[in-house]
Order: structure tokens, then C-alpha cells, then sequence
């Protein structure tokens, strides 16, 4: 249901060619909110985007679907080298890499 109310938005943007970088980036970080470490995700949005962004899992289909329009409209324009996906943790309301799991890993 979720993905029906995002396609107009999508293709709204794609039409009126204004899915930018910037506008990308903007989703992202509005998706990035939690009460709990369960809540979070983490999506590879692929370059210039970042190697990974971290998200609400309720927000995953629609961010990944702007992100997948995003790079048909630009194409991919560079490559990362991308680690091992970073665990997450919910703090202060966001969706973050959790640095303590990181720290005991190693």
C-alpha cells in the first residue's frame, strides 16, 4: 500500500525532473528515526549516495525505490569500496552504527 502512495510522488519527481542528489539525501535522512535498534535498517544506496544509510524499517521499500529511480535517471557515477555492513543501533531516535558492537568485534 505504502509503494501506491509513494509512485505518484516518484514519478512526479522523475516528470518534473527534479530528483536530485540533494533531494535523495533529503529522504534518507527523513527516514532515519527509531524507538528501537529493532526499528532500524540498513540500505546501500551505492555511490555518490554512500555505502550504506540508515533508515526506519517501515521506510525501506519507498527509500530504496527512490533510490533505485535516482540512479536509473544519473546512472551509478563512481564506485566505493564498501566494508563489512556496519550493525545498527537506535540512539537518540536515530538509526545509527552501533560503535559499541563495532569496538567488541574487533
Amino acid at each position: 500500500m505504502a509503494k501506491k502512495a509513494a509512485l505518484p510522488l516518484v514519478l512526479g519527481l522523475v516528470l518534473g525532473g527534479c530528483l536530485t542528489q540533494d533531494k535523495v539525501e533529503t529522504t534518507i535522512e527523513e527516514a532515519n528515526y527509531c524507538d528501537a535498534t529493532e526499528d532500524c535498517a540498513v540500505l546501500f544506496p551505492g555511490c555518490p549516495l554512500g555505502c550504506y544509510a540508515y533508515v526506519n524499517k517501515a521506510e525501506v521499500d519507498d527509500v530504496q525505490h527512490e533510490i533505485d529511480v535516482y540512479h536509473t535517471m544519473n546512472g551509478q557515477t563512481c564506485d566505493y569500496d564498501c566494508v563489512e555492513t556496519p550493525p545498527v543501533a537506535c540512539e537518540a531516535g536515530r538509526c545509527v552504527e552501533d560503535d559499541l558492537a563495532t569496538t567488541d568485534a574487533s
